[in-house]
């Protein structure tokens, strides 16, 4: 899906919880289809799609504009989906007898 012109330029105008709740009504569906492409498990995408919620709500107010808000998204959702691919590795791991405490004997 493309940039979106009309909202593009409404979020310049909006508070901080405005924007945030106008983002995520215009773009999140979007980042959400991504998430399900990409991790391929409902679950998964549905706690990396919290991840890329808390990103927006937390980093929208630093936002500094050098490309569209769409761009911005779709690089917090890749954020999102990394960060919830690497926690689950490490779950996989530990639960496999990986870790620290394996290494040290324990």
């Amino acid at each position: 899906m493309p940039c979106n012109p009309e909202l593009e330029r409404r979020l310049t105008t909006m508070n901080a919880d405005a924007a945030v709740n106008a983002l995520l009504g215009g773009y999140g569906g979007e980042m959400l289809g991504y998430l399900l492409r990409v991790l391929d498990d409902p679950d998964d995408a549905d706690q990396a799609f919290a991840l890329f919620r808390e990103d927006v709500r937390e980093l929208l107010a630093s936002f500094g504009r050098a490309c569209s808000y769409h761009a911005w998204a779709c690089n917090l959702a890749c954020r999102a989906a990394r960060r919830r691919r690497q926690g689950e590795a490490r779950r996989r791991w530990r639960l496999a007898g990986g870790g620290a405490w394996a290494l040290a004997g324990r």
